[in-house]
């Protein structure tokens, strides 16, 4: 991985190109939820995809920006934004996009999953994938 330029931390993060473990297939949120710790974004916001063996990846969208990045907030020590243009991040976006598509209405009337469609638009501000 290589380092990106700090927005907001000490020491910025590693770029991530590919999975540490790809998600399952129709892909599903089991966990998302929106911490207060503060900045422009209104804190960040958490999000879990089913993967294999009942295993858990971990995405977040930062506190500053709205970013989507690799693992479970800015202090994991694997954490790493989604590199521009690679496949991993048309896959995230892809992967979470049709999670919050095909969820399960009772999920779908959440804050958390209301907060995730957000995300996901802002996040595109960043990406090198089209705005809608």
């Amino acid at each position: 991985m290589q380092r990106s330029p700090s927005f907001g931390f000490s020491d910025g993060f590693p770029e991530a190109e590919d999975w540490p473990i790809a998600p399952k297939q129709p892909p599903e949120i089991v966990f998302a939820d929106r911490c207060r710790d503060g900045g422009p974004q209104g804190g960040t916001l958490q999000v879990g995809l089913s993967a294999p063996n009942g295993k858990v990846v971990y995405l977040f969208f930062d506190r500053f920006l709205g970013r989507l990045c690799l693992g479970w907030d800015e202090k994991d020590v694997n954490a790493a934004y989604i590199k521009k243009g690679s496949k991993l991040e048309f896959e995230a976006f892809g992967f979470l996009e049709a999670a919050v598509e095909n969820a399960r209405p009772y999920t779908k009337r959440s804050i958390c999953m209301a907060g995730v469609e957000e995300a996901l638009a802002e996040a595109r501000v960043y990406s090198s994938l089209p705005l809608r």
